[in-house]
């Protein structure tokens, strides 16, 4: 029905279609963001300039078992009245979220959380700093459950800790093994009246030693990987004074090793036997009748994987050639072999006593010396191949003499 005093209708019609594609828009973002932040595994929080908690996302109640409507108001300084926030960490709170609000970022810092179930949840917590027109109006916090990743790194830590207890046990047991038979060698040497039958005793008694050096220094080491050569070469240095009975100040002993040197446990024996021979072979052999001098043991960097070991004496000398082309030594047999093991080459100088220079490579992985490995192409004095670590020291080693 139309009425009598209307002559006609004006409509006005505005196109609104770009603010509702804004609208529709702006809702589909917010429920986007609703769904990741419902959703999200870490647990996502916000308070205000008063420290006022202005939002939590539901993730606190899929980890502590607490909902998050509990929390929203609640203030920061309140902390400690929150049953899931052990006291110790109610001041490192504090103390971080001051920081935030007056401008720095706080990343990663750990907190532990008290669950409704009564377990314990570690939490890693980031905050940064909510800008509004230039100025902080609160911080906003990532929290993100590590529980299971600080107890498998615990779990490794412990097993690590138990592996290196072993290790350690083995390096003491093998060291006390060797020092066994080096003490039954010993025994054994007492019933024997040959001066140089004795002497062969002891040589081989100052083999095992070395060898028991090392695993005594990797016993009290902090890094099993690798031996620290300086403090080894000058304790088995000392070892042989005192075996050689060199001690009088007759023979003077003069070790000069570079710093950080180090060296993993397949180099270090093998280096270390060839030491052990050579210092020996000066001891016993580079100052007949009573003569004076000096031993000298040096060891030095050429470059990042190159070492030098040099070991001389200001004795008499001898002649290498015939030493190494004639003699039947175990001593010599062992100085070439091991040398050749650790990769590199021995050279003699005889000019003013005897100096032997050995160059290898510290990263070569020389193979752990095994003296039935040593076997094949050792001969005693006729020519006879030796056949066995038995048979090396029953035939072999009686005859070993220096020429």
């Amino acid at each position: 029905m139309t009425h009598p005093a209307v002559h006609g209708l004006v409509v006005n019609a505005r196109d609104v279609t770009e603010r509702e594609v804004v609208a529709d828009a702006l809702r589909d973002s917010e429920e986007r963001y609703r769904l990741h932040f419902a959703n999200i595994n870490d647990v996502v929080y916000s308070y205000d300039a008063e420290l006022r908690i202005t939002a939590v996302s539901p993730g606190v109640e899929r980890i502590l078992g607490i909902p998050p409507e509990t929390i929203i108001g609640a203030s920061l300084l309140s902390l400690q009245d929150l049953e899931f926030v052990p006291p110790a960490y109610y001041e490192k709170a504090l103390i971080e979220a001051r920081k935030v609000l007056a401008g720095e970022r706080v990343v990663n810092a750990r907190y532990a959380f008290l669950a409704r179930d009564g377990t314990t949840r570690i939490a890693e917590i980031s905050s940064s700093p909510i800008y509004q027109d230039g100025r902080i109006i609160g911080v906003v916090n990532v929290a993100r459950d590590v529980t299971e990743r600080v107890q498998a790194d615990e779990r490794i830590r412990a097993s690590l800790d138990e592996k290196e207890i072993l290790l350690r046990e083995i390096h003491h047991r093998v060291k006390n093994n060797l020092q066994i038979v080096s003490s039954l060698l010993n025994l054994q040497s007492a019933s024997v009246e040959a001066p140089e039958i004795r002497t062969l005793f002891r040589d081989s008694q100052n083999r095992i030693s070395s060898m028991a050096l090392i695993h005594e220094q990797l016993y009290r080491s902090e890094d099993f990987a690798r031996i620290d050569f300086g403090p080894y070469l000058r304790g088995l240095t000392r070892h042989l004074m005192q075996s050689y009975q060199a001690a009088d100040n007759r023979i003077r002993l003069r070790v000069e090793v570079e710093d950080e040197i180090h060296l993993d446990i397949d180099t270090a024996i093998p280096c270390g036997l060839v030491t052990s021979e050579l210092v020996s072979n000066a001891l016993k052999h580079g100052f007949p009748d009573g003569a004076s001098g000096t031993v000298g043991v040096e060891m030095r960097r050429l470059d990042d994987s190159q070492v030098e070991l040099v070991v001389w004496d200001d004795g008499r000398g001898f002649s290498p050639e015939m030493a190494i082309r004639n003699s039947s030594s175990l001593g010599l047999q062992l100085i070439q072999r091991l040398t050749s093991q650790l990769g590199g080459r021995v050279e003699y100088v005889t000019t003013g006593g005897t100096r032997a220079v050995i160059r290898f490579r510290t990263a070569r992985a020389a193979k752990h010396p095994d003296l039935r490995k040593l076997m094949p192409g050792m001969v005693d004095k006729h020519g006879t191949p030796l056949k066995s670590c038995t048979e090396c020291i029953h035939r072999l080693s009686l005859q070993t003499r220096w020429v």
